[in-house]
């Protein structure tokens, strides 16, 4: 800054001229001290501080030592050492470490089902072939048409069963779906069984004729029947839902057991029908 060279006014007291001290030339630093042999002496304190130091530096210069710690001192070959700290914690004090947050234990995730042939794969069920499954689309859409049944049974995911006949006989309680459409039911001589409510259904039973075949058909035409032949076993065709998947597997019977023995052979107990009554108003 320049200084003003005007000279100063005397018939002006009450002006005054503020002069600039000058700046004094900076003391050169002293010269380090040779290095010692000897290790330097260990601090007094037996924890070196740490943190914030306010304290102007030696060297004449200013400003803040965020983060200024003195080298600890070397420890002897029996003592422990000691735990370290953590390096965001002010004034030396170990930081706790937070702990996780407790959150919904992970689901298990199931075993898929096992292998099974498609119905492209088999045509007749029986000794030989067993079982097969649908995949998510044909186990999905439309209505599965079961032929040359006599009688059917069902069991709901709320452990409601009911069985119905070829000739018109029920038993135990009807399911019935949105339309008042039976979930599984008869259609002329044809067992029905609505596919766009299968997540309602839990198993399905379906008892040949006695001169019949059991055949199955899906929505695009695809089927298969289920073997009978003279003189061997008779079987029967067990419906399983497998989450979003049916399952068909050809069950060996008697041919002398009727549909109420089956019917309590394959666990299916008959839910009692009760005729719902709105209350009387006065």
């Amino acid at each position: 800054m320049a200084l003003n060279p005007a000279a100063v006014r005397r018939d002006l007291p009450y002006l005054r001229r503020r002069v600039k001290a000058p700046v004094p030339a900076p003391t050169p630093a002293p010269a380090p001290a040779p290095a010692s042999a000897e290790p330097p002496a260990a601090p007094t304190s037996s924890v070196p501080s740490g943190g914030l130091s306010l304290a102007r530096p030696s060297g004449g210069g200013t400003g803040l030592d965020l983060g200024a710690r003195s080298s600890p001192a070397p420890q002897s070959a029996g003592a422990r050492p000691a735990a370290p700290r953590a390096s965001g914690a002010p004034g030396g004090t170990p930081r706790s470490t937070p702990a996780a947050p407790r959150g919904r234990p992970a689901r298990p995730e199931l075993p898929g089902p096992f292998p099974a042939p498609a119905i492209g794969d088999v045509r007749e069920l029986g000794t030989e072939e067993p079982v097969l499954r649908l995949n998510a689309r044909e186990s999905a859409i439309g209505s599965l048409i079961v032929s040359g049944t006599s009688a059917v049974a069902w069991e709901t995911t709320d452990l409601i069963a009911g069985a119905a006949y070829a000739d018109g006989g029920t038993e135990g309680t009807s399911v019935s779906t949105t339309g008042n459409r039976a979930l599984v039911g008869y259609d002329g001589p044809d067992a029905i069984v609505s596919l766009r409510h299968l997540h309602r259904l839990r198993r399905a039973l379906f008892i040949g004729a006695a001169s019949g075949v059991i055949g199955v058909q899906l929505f695009d035409g695809s089927s298969f029947t289920v073997s009978t032949p003279n003189g061997s076993p008779l079987f029967v065709l067990s419906l399983l839902r497998v989450g979003n998947l049916i399952e068909f597997r050809a069950e060996p019977v008697t041919r002398e057991a009727t549909p109420a023995q089956l019917h309590r052979e394959f666990g299916f107990s008959m839910t009692p029908h009760l005729t719902a009554r709105e209350p009387r108003r006065r």
